[in-house]
């Protein structure tokens, strides 16, 4: 472990809160990018919160959903090999529709965020899962993607987005990732 990691045992903690309390069953990376967080907010150890003021801090990170880009709604079609999306959005406060094809419904919203709004991202991991069992649970939706700066280096970015659709929660994630590198500066992959 390099100096810069957060400790096993305080990544270990976030895990078995978040997951035991609230159901999350977040990413070990996304984990240690949360204790990360907290330690940028002089939070030596995840210990010294509830495990209520963990979970809100942790939603308030990375759910963020309002700006500068904000999911409004989606229709999806597939066929096959292909899908296609109709996303609407919310751009520094003007209506923006996301019209775009690709191999699955997110790699569709991906690309036309780049052909539609210019930003450029690529997902490095995507995952999902119920809250709760039953017809009604809501969803968690879980994205790291790679966002380039203005030199055009490299940085990962965690968004997390929930919904009763795990396709919705899905794309709030990106959306969530998106607003995420707009304002938190973020170690650079070399």
């Amino acid at each position: 472990m390099s100096p810069n990691e957060p400790s096993e045992s305080a990544t270990g903690l976030v895990l078995s809160v978040l997951h035991a309390e609230f159901d999350l069953d977040i990413p070990r990376s996304l984990a240690r990018d949360f204790v990360t967080q907290l330690e940028s907010l002089d939070i030596s150890h995840p210990t010294e919160l509830t495990s209520a003021e963990l979970a809100d801090l942790f939603l308030s990170i990375y759910a963020r959903d309002a700006s500068p880009l904000r999911y409004l709604s989606s229709r999806v079609t597939s066929a096959s090999a292909n899908s296609s999306v109709v996303v609407r959005l919310r751009f520094d406060e003007r209506h923006v529709v996301v019209d775009a094809s690709g191999t699955g419904p997110l790699d569709a919203f991906v690309q036309g965020l780049s052909s539609s709004l210019g930003i450029e991202m690529q997902l490095r991991h995507f995952s999902s899962h119920a809250l709760a069992s039953g017809n009604t649970a809501a969803a968690v939706a879980y994205v790291c993607a790679l966002h380039r700066d203005i030199l055009g280096l490299p940085y990962e970015v965690w968004g997390v987005g929930t919904d009763r659709s795990i396709l919705d929660a899905s794309f709030k994630a990106v959306v969530a990732s998106v607003n995420r590198s707009h304002w938190r500066p973020v170690t650079v992959l070399f």
